[in-house]
């Protein structure tokens, strides 16, 4: 059985992957338009279970059409909050904690593919440098009997692309490492999910077996 600690420190361990992963990347944050913010926040209580799949698409239609407003969001979290007020505790439990994994989810999928498409680039850059240092050798070779101070320049220029090609693959590794690990906690969020299912599934049987009983005891 899965306890809170335990889901914890899950959690902490994937937001360490995710800060490590966005430095590796070097990426700079812009400012997001409102309706880039008003769908991220849709998306965050899509996670936290505020809203389902059939409002979710319907609310974003009507953020990129401009006929969704913040107000609009907060009467969601509003009807959202009600609606958890009347439920169980362990069901409301369950539910924020399988909306915790999938926000989790999410951002590994997000920060993964992000990463994936900065290993191509960076690749194709070393795919370059590499040639560029193998021509650059090759001039040297060419010119070294009739030109030695124009041979040496040519191979100062190919120390210069190896610096920068060996800069590119520690940032590749680093990448490449990123991406194992968002895979790890994948597994990791897998296994917990299932653990929340059965849960829920030995918490229903209960209720249900306490709804049977409650007859029997009353005669």
């Amino acid at each position: 059985m899965m306890g809170h600690h335990g889901m914890g420190f899950l959690f902490r361990l994937v937001e360490e992957v995710l800060e490590q992963n966005r430095e590796n990347r070097e990426r700079k944050p812009r400012a997001l338009t409102e309706k880039e913010q008003l769908d991220e926040e849709l998306k965050i209580m899509y996670a936290s279970g505020d809203i389902d799949e059939d409002g979710f698409d319907r609310m974003r239609i009507g953020i990129r059409t401009g006929k969704v407003t913040w107000q609009d969001l907060e009467q969601l979290k509003k009807e959202a909050a009600e609606r958890k007020l009347a439920e169980i505790p362990e069901e409301r439990d369950l539910k924020r904690a399988r909306a915790d994994i999938e926000k989790q989810r999410g951002a590994l999928l997000r920060a993964k593919e992000e990463s994936l498409v900065l290993v191509t680039d960076l690749s194709n850059r070393l795919s370059g440098l590499k040639t560029e240092a193998n021509e650059l050798e090759s001039k040297a070779r060419e010119v070294l009997k009739t030109d030695e101070v124009t041979a040496r320049s040519y191979l100062e220029q190919k120390q210069d692309v190896e610096d920068r090609m060996a800069k590119i693959e520690q940032q590749l590794t680093a990448l490449q490492r990123d991406i194992e690990r968002v895979e790890e906690l994948n597994t990791v969020l897998d296994e917990k999910e299932e653990e929340l299912k059965i849960l829920e599934a030995r918490g229903r049987l209960a209720a249900l077996r306490t709804r049977i009983q409650k007859p029997k005891e009353a005669g």
